[in-house]
């Protein structure tokens, strides 16, 4: 097989992990022997546990049958094959009998999956299995016997803890070893070395140590140790002939228990002998190197404790380290490079060369322990096929290779340091030129999350540049990912996937001569979003487009059929084109939208933060690209079988403009009907240097669906004489079930409970005042309901200086109800002088009035002075109160009567669907004559009461004749209607109003 890629490395291991299954599941014997690793005698093997024994043949038989340099298709086929065995472990649900299914099933295969993978990986990967349980990734846990169980160990996996572990790794000494406390676990530290160096196919022992040599190494404690030096742990780098004698370079890692308050640490013992030369080659791959000035004479110690590094030598105590210090190297340069992750054939990161080294020093008298990986020909390989065809032909054909210098350092004075970036997470710029093509960046993470659940992704990607005749693009995210997430997936207990990073955005540039501009493509993957936005200058004429793509609902789940929703608004701005009366069209557009519904209630709220910028005609639409982006997505969201359209316009008036109108009508199809009307005005006057500045964005809702009209409006930027102007204003009409109106210029008296729904709207105001001190603001409003007349006004000064400050206000609130008649009316007025926030002198008068049944004053009047406060309240009722006036009943057919004879209320239509071939004309002595089509039919419009229903009141009248009113036949001449038909409006309860009937008379 030839070089296994990243992903095949997994699958092979994932495979081999589960296959012993096909005999453990199908031989009694053998699924006793499994299952007491697992602390279960069990005697039998029941039937359904043959599924799994097929479901792993399946897996194995997938892996066989797997071709050299597979696809990544193909591979994750296979890890998903390796999945579904523990799936099917998990699905069992029976236990061998004379075991508890209830403690049984629950923990079989997570901790039969742990089990079966460890094993493999000692067989067939040492070096991992080693490097995991160093960093207490796996664990062991001793079980004795207990409650009928048979006494095992449990190899556990700690999946969820591999983000936190990677993501701190200077935690793990004390958390696994009691590094930094009197605990020191040495015989675990040993115990994992040898397992880690034997896994890396390095010659190694645990061996107690010379007498001699542990008396030497402790010869030079500066208080009594602990206990004498016992064991340590000898590692055989390579071996080479020495004078004529096979030599063994290696070191020894030693206990060094502690020494008074010295807590316990670790000697290393370099084991290079004397007489090698300063640098030779040890195979085809690996050559070593001595540092320049390293003696070899003597015996030399480091000892390694958590405050601190030193040196001794056990054979020449009180020994200095020399000035040249002692170091080596080991080189790792293969024959061809080795793919690091990613596929052999396509898109990887792969290394050439690797370097690592180890060195004591003397800087500034003081000892420095260092370490150090660096790599050269570290190399991501960009494979022009696994990209898209723009790209790939970017690209142009074949690989691109980017080199990116990388290493790694430590050192007990500077701790960990990379070379090129910090943390895990590096980023180089390379500025690789190859003509069309320019590599501007290459990041290279191990990005960590430890959520629920926990996960890891190992990343490699570049940001592209290039030009390519007239336009200058760019590409960011171009790479490939190995995203690993800790829960239930594809691969059993955990999900792996090997995924070709599609870029996320391209920027363009267009120098065409008359045709410049530029734009982006951008691509979201977590939310399924493509959006494109692009501004042009073709000649005079300006364009602007933008392009919302989505295939996943706010909540990330797919869209249903068609499986998009796209939304896309053009503006052109033209040069001007004459309509008459001064006014000038300059600049049209549209809007179209599928499977996008309007949110009304976004749209209406957004008048008040400037969201209409984003669909009307944006001044810079590229730089607030993300602003309008999130409007318009948030304004237009997705919903199926829904669709919107409009058309816009940019008209100006006068030369320069004075007034310009951004205007868009925007359709909502199909029933319900939503039509929406909106707009931007704004006038400067006089023309040369603006006085006024006016600015009001407008919306305006038609929504027949929920028998709404709502029309809303907003202040902004505007200034009079360079005093700022704000305000708003809303409008809701309800003609539905339950009929309501309100209208507020600047909001609402703040004692009236606002309809339901209804906004909170600034006050309509301007700041008289270069800044803030000092300053006069003036504010107000009005506003009219079905049942209510509501407006105040407030104005307010402020001057302050040296600390002292002035504040006086002046305002009042009326509100006037309509039925039944009343009225209240607040108001107050106040000066105040303040040192700081302290309030020095002043005066202030409240007073409300309410009535008129009966009228009822109350307030008080307040003077205060330094630290005496005098308030004078007072509260008087006047007026007798008076039941409210019984009216008179009244007999609705009267009324209704003069309706039906009144002729504007009948009219003549075309019958639905005939073709009108005559037109009729009464006598010219008789203009008002009102005529039917023979071919038509006539119309009867009343709005006095409604037909077939039963009332209990008329308007606010009590009913004194019929309260039931309908149409049983209806007279033509002297005979009967061939056919009618009623229709019903919607009424208001109690209609609220009464038609006077009309003395007019209307000719027969």
């Amino acid at each position: 097989m030839s070089e296994q890629g990243t992903l095949e490395r997994m699958a092979y291991h994932l495979v081999g992990a589960v296959s012993p299954l096909e005999v453990a599941f199908t031989d009694v014997d053998a699924f006793r022997a499994l299952l007491l690793q697992l602390g279960w005698d069990a005697p039998g093997l029941p039937p359904s546990y043959l599924a799994v024994a097929d479901t792993a043949a399946q897996a194995v038989d997938a892996l066989e049958a797997m071709t050299d340099g597979a696809e990544v298709n193909e591979v994750l086929a296979v890890v998903e094959k390796a999945g579904a065995v523990y799936r099917a472990i998990v699905a069992l649900d029976e236990a061998p009998a004379g075991i508890d299914p209830e403690e049984f099933l629950p923990e079989l295969a997570r901790r039969l999956f742990e089990y079966l993978l460890a094993r493999q990986l000692v067989a067939e990967a040492p070096g991992w299995y080693a490097t995991a349980e160093v960093l207490g990734i796996i664990a062991l846990e001793d079980h004795p016997p207990d409650g009928g169980r048979p006494g095992f160990t449990r190899i556990r996996f700690d999946w969820d803890q591999i983000p936190e572990i990677l993501g701190n790794p200077m935690l793990i000494p004390a958390r696994v070893y009691g590094w930094g406390t009197s605990d020191l676990d040495f015989p675990k530290i040993a115990e994992l070395l040898v397992e880690l160096f034997i896994g890396l196919r390095l010659p190694t022992s645990l061996d107690r140590l010379d007498p001699d040599v542990a008396a030497a190494l402790q010869a030079e404690a500066t208080d009594p140790p602990a206990r004498e030096v016992a064991t340590g742990v000898t590692v055989a780098l390579f071996d080479l002939e020495v004078a004529g004698e096979v030599k063994d370079v290696g070191i020894l890692f030693a206990e060094l228990p502690a020494e008074g308050t010295a807590l316990p640490g670790i000697v290393l013992m370099p084991e290079v002998p004397d007489g090698i030369a300063a640098a030779f080659e040890i195979d085809e791959s690996w050559a070593f190197k001595l540092k320049a000035g390293t003696d070899l004479a003597q015996q030399l110690g480091v000892v390694v404790r958590p405050d601190g590094v030193g040196v001794r030598f056990p054979g020449a105590p009180g020994q200095q380290l020399p000035s040249a210090g002692f170091g080596f190297a080991l080189r790792y340069q293969p024959t061809t490079p080795t793919a690091l992750f990613g596929q052999p054939d396509g898109t990887r990161l792969e290394l050439a060369v690797a370097e690592l080294a180890g060195a004591i020093d003397l800087k500034a008298g003081d000892l420095e322990l260092k370490a150090a990986a660096a790599v050269e020909g570290l190399t991501l390989v960009l494979v022009a096929s696994e990209a898209d065809s723009f790209v790939g032909a970017a690209l142009g054909g074949g690989e691109r290779r980017i080199e990116v210098p990388l290493g790694l350092a430590w050192s007990n004075r500077t701790g960990l340091n990379f070379t090129a970036g910090t943390g895990f997470e590096v980023a180089v710029h390379p500025h690789l030129d190859t003509g069309v093509l320019r590599i501007d960046r290459v990041d290279l993470a191990l990005r960590l999350d430890a959520g629920d659940p926990p996960s890891l992704q190992l990343l490699a990607a570049t940001a592209l540049s290039g030009l390519i005749g007239p336009v200058a693009y760019s590409v960011d995210r171009l790479g490939v990912a190995l995203p690993v997430r800790f829960t239930d997936g594809n691969a059993g207990p955990f999900d792996v996937r090997l995924e070709p990073l599609v870029p996320t955005g391209m920027g363009l540039v267009v120098d065409a001569g008359p045709v410049t501009g530029g734009g982006f493509i951008g691509f979201d993957q977590a939310r399924g979003r493509y959006v494109g936005m692009i501004e042009l200058d073709v000649f005079d004429v300006s364009i602007a487009a933008l392009a919302i793509l989505d295939t996943r609902d706010a909540a990330g789940n797919a869209l249903p059929f068609p499986g998009f929703s796209l939304i896309a608004i053009v503006a052109i701005d033209l040069p001007p084109i004459q309509l008459g009366f001064g006014f000038t069209l300059t600049g049209v557009g549209g809007l179209a939208g599928l499977h996008r519904r309007l949110d009304s209630a976004a749209l209406l709220n957004g008048v008040r933060s400037g969201a209409t910028d984003a669909i009307l005609f944006p001044a810079d639409p590229i730089r607030d690209a993300a602003q309008i982006i999130a409007n318009v997505g948030a304004i237009f969201p997705a919903a199926a079988g829904r669709h919107v359209f409009g058309p816009m316009a940019l008209i100006e008036w006068g030369t320069p403009a004075l007034l310009t109108i951004e205007l868009a009508v925007v359709l909502e199809v199909p029933a319900p009907v939503v039509l929406v009307l909106i707009g931007t005005a704004t006038v400067e006057l006089p023309e040369d240097v603006p006085i006024v500045k006016l600015k009001v964005d407008v919306v305006g809702v038609l929504d027949y669906g929920r028998s709404l009209l709502a029309v809303d409006a907003s202040l902004r930027d505007s200034s009079v004489a360079g005093f700022p102007l704000v305000g708003d204003l809303a409008m809701r009409f309800g003609f539905g079930a339950d009929p309501s109106f309100a209208l507020a210029i600047g909001g609402l008296h703040p004692h009236f409970e606002p309809p339901p729904g209804f906004p909170t709207l600034r006050r309509v105001s301007v700041a008289l005042g270069s800044g803030d001190n000092p300053r006069i603001a003036i504010e107000g409003y009005l506003a009219v309901t079905s049942n209510s007349l509501q407006f105040g006004a407030k104005a307010e000064l402020y001057a302050a200086t040296a600390g002292f400050s002035v504040k006086g206000w002046l305002g009042f609130d009326a509100l006037f109800i309509r039925q039944p008649f009343s009225f209240r009316i607040d108001f107050s007025a106040g000066m105040g002088l303040y040192h700081g926030s302290s309030r020095i002198a002043g005066i202030t008068v409240t007073g409300t009035l309410t009535g008129p049944n009966p009228f009822h004053a109350w307030g008080k009047g307040s003077i205060s002075f330094l630290f005496f406060d005098v308030s004078v309240p007072f509260d008087r009722t006047f007026g007798a109160r008076r039941p409210d006036p019984e009216l008179p009943p009244l007999d609705p057919w009267a009324p209704l009567a003069d309706a039906i004879a009144a002729a504007w209320n009948w009219s003549s239509e075309p019958r639905p669907g005939a073709t009108v071939g005559v037109t009729v004309r009464g006598p010219d002595e008789v203009p008002d004559l009102l005529l039917l089509h023979p071919g038509g039919v006539a119309t009867l419009r009343q709005k006095v009461v409604p037909f077939d229903r039963t009332l209990e009141k008329f308007g606010a009248y009590a009913i004194s004749g019929p309260n039931r009113f309908g149409i049983t036949d209806v007279l033509v001449g002297d005979g009967l209607a061939g056919s009618w038909t009623t229709r019903s409006r919607t009424w208001s309860p109690g209609f609220g109003w009464v038609p006077i009937p009309s003395t007019r008379r209307w000719p027969s």
